[in-house]
């Protein structure tokens, strides 16, 4: 045996032990590197999924992977999760399952963006993910107005929403979810990947002078790319209904934006979708109530939003039985605690309703007046 062989046989392993170190130094750093990037890595299948069910764009700024350093980056748009920097290890994190990450990733020329939500995440009126997807209701809805009583409300492929009859039926056909926060999301059948959002629409006029002006409008329209800062709605109960609840007849709703506040009402003119400001004068009127086919109100899986200043209709009616009951509690304290000579004075006061009564039904007797 050649002496040297036991030599040979020991360099040639460490050879081999160092191109394996080598090849799993590479493989981490490739790791941290596509860590570093993964906005580019995140593959939801967001065009298969129904925007009325979970928007991702929380609408929160963030910074791109090249700004800052690469811990801030990871964590920048994970605010209100648990994820814990130890967490965060390039041996075994795969971020993309994680809550959120920066849409500046997807361009290299991008230095700020926004917190896109990952694929097991939704955004919501506070700006950050959380986890699962909005509570849709089970059913189909049709939506007319009150003041256009046989035409329904319907999106377009242009991003408007009208009345009218629309040229597809599938276009009329609601489909309403809610967020975590009680915000109500609204689609069709037809457009599943848009939803109804309130939005500011602005052109270039010239007046009779020749002098040009901006005029801005606020339309509700289907918004393809929503974000969690500009979606929603609050559904109240419209007219006289807001404080009776039930009433009689067929209850109407109203739009009310959960960002601005802005009620929805149909333009009479034009039938299309507007906003109007919730101070201004017969806003927003019959063009702005709407009913629901099968109806909202009754319903287990959904409840009605009530306006800023107001009570809850169960609530006001309640409110509204106890004060009547209060005020009859203070007059039979006031008879019971008089004297016999008010008494008198009082029972005869209350006497003249039935009194007047009895005459316009025939009745004559003592007491009665003619």
């Amino acid at each position: 045996m050649n002496p040297l062989d036991p030599v040979r046989c020991f360099l040639k392993a460490q050879v081999l032990c160092a191109l394996l170190l080598a090849w799993t130094a590479s493989g981490e750093e490739r790791e941290w590197r596509r860590i570093a990037k993964h906005g580019k890595q995140q593959t939801p299948v967001e065009s298969e999924q129904k925007r009325g069910t979970c928007v991702k764009d929380t609408a929160r700024a963030c910074r791109s992977g090249n700004s800052g350093n690469v811990v801030d980056h990871v964590t920048q748009c994970l605010a209100g999760s648990s994820t814990f920097l130890a967490d965060i290890n390039p041996s075994h994190v795969e971020i993309s399952k994680h809550q959120a990450y920066c849409s500046a990733d997807m361009d290299p020329a991008a230095t700020r963006g926004t917190c896109i939500c990952g694929p097991d995440y939704c955004a919501d009126t506070d700006n950050l993910c959380h986890r699962g997807t909005y509570q849709v209701i089970n059913e189909v809805f049709t939506i007319t107005s009150k003041a256009f009583p046989g035409e329904k409300l319907y999106m377009t492929a242009d991003g408007k929403v009208k009345i009218g009859i629309p040229p597809d039926p599938r276009a009329a056909q609601w489909r309403v979810s809610q967020t975590g926060r009680g915000v109500k999301i609204l689609w069709t059948e037809l457009y599943t990947n848009t939803i109804m959002q309130e939005y500011e629409s602005c052109a270039t006029m010239t007046d009779s002078f020749g002098l040009t002006f901006t005029k801005c409008s606020r339309i509700v329209g289907n918004v393809a790319d929503p974000r969690a800062d500009e979606m929603g709605w609050y559904i109240e109960l419209a007219g006289a209904h807001k404080q009776l609840g039930m009433g009689l007849g067929e209850v109407h709703v109203q739009f009310r934006s959960a960002t601005t506040w802005d009620y929805f009402y149909i333009s009479p003119v034009t039938k299309e979708g507007l906003a109007c400001e919730a101070r201004g004068r017969n806003c927003p009127g019959d063009v702005g109530a709407f009913s629901f086919d099968p109806p909202l109100v009754g319903r287990m899986d959904f409840y009605l939003d009530y306006a800023p200043g107001t009570l809850p209709p169960g609530l006001g009616a309640y409110s509204t039985t106890a004060a009547m009951a209060l005020v009859l509690v203070c007059c039979l304290t006031c008879v019971y605690s008089a004297d016999r000579k008010s008494k008198s004075c009082i029972s005869g006061i209350l006497m003249i309703p039935c009194e007047e009564i009895a005459v316009c039904l025939g009745f004559k007797g003592q007491g009665a007046t003619i």
